[in-house]
C-alpha cells in the first residue's frame, strides 16, 4: 500500500483533538483544500490551487470549464496520476456536485464536492 503521508482532520475545519488522517482520506482532504484555494494565495506555493467558487459566479456558468480546472489542479499532486471531472447540476440552481475520478498507484477513487458561489464542500470519498 502507498504511502500518501499524514496530516491533520480538516474535513470542514481542524479537528479540536487534533486528530491525524492518512491513505485516501487525507489525499482526498488535501485535493478538497487545493480547489478552494485561490491561485497565489499561499506566498511559498504561488501555482498552488484553483478556487472553483469562481467558475459557478456571474451570469455564465461553464461546467467544461469547471471540469476542466478541477482535472488540472489535481494532477498536480504528485500522488495522483490521473484525474477526470465531471459535473451536474443538483435542485439547487446555485451549485454543482462535482465528481472527481482520481487514480493512484493503489487504484481509483472518487472524490465529491459540493460547488457554489460561497463554498467548495467535500461531500464524500468513494473508494
Amino acid at each position: 500500500m502507498t504511502d500518501f503521508g499524514t496530516d491533520f482532520n480538516l474535513g470542514d475545519d481542524l479537528d479540536a483533538n487534533l486528530s491525524v488522517v492518512s491513505g485516501v482520506t487525507g489525499l482526498g482532504q488535501a485535493l478538497a483544500r487545493r480547489l478552494r484555494t485561490p491561485r497565489g494565495g499561499l506566498w511559498y506555493a504561488p501555482d498552488y490551487g484553483t478556487d472553483l467558487r469562481q467558475y459557478v459566479l456571474g451570469p455564465v456558468y461553464s461546467a467544461r470549464a469547471l471540469e476542466m480546472a478541477a482535472a488540472a489542479e489535481c494532477r498536480k499532486d504528485e500522488r495522483v496520476e490521473a484525474a477526470r471531472a465531471r459535473a451536474a447540476q443538483g435542485d439547487d440552481p446555485s451549485s454543482v456536485e462535482l465528481t472527481i475520478d482520481v487514480e493512484v498507484a493503489d487504484g481509483p477513487f472518487s472524490l465529491v464536492l459540493n460547488v457554489s458561489a460561497v463554498t467548495v464542500d467535500l461531500l464524500r470519498l468513494e473508494a
